[in-house]
């Protein structure tokens, strides 16, 4: 399952810090808890100097067996 993610940030003069990432909450009950996944380790969002690079990672337990899931997205 691919989450929607939810990014902010502080932008200063087109200087922009201070990302966050959380997965849509809204996505929560229906995706994961109904399907016995629990997020174990909150989103972190890494964004490359030229915000060309966004790099997210959480942690979640299906029940079985944690995943590690990462998703990277680049802009050309």
């Amino acid at each position: 399952m691919q989450p929607n993610y939810l990014i902010t940030f502080k932008n200063t003069g087109g200087v922009l810090t201070n990302f966050t990432a959380i997965i849509d909450p809204g996505e929560l009950p229906g995706a994961f808890t109904a399907n016995g996944i629990t997020v174990t380790s909150l989103p972190t969002i890494v964004v490359s100097p030229d915000y060309k690079k966004v790099t997210i990672n959480y942690v979640a337990f299906n029940g079985s067996a944690y995943r590690n899931c990462t998703d990277i997205y680049t802009k050309k």
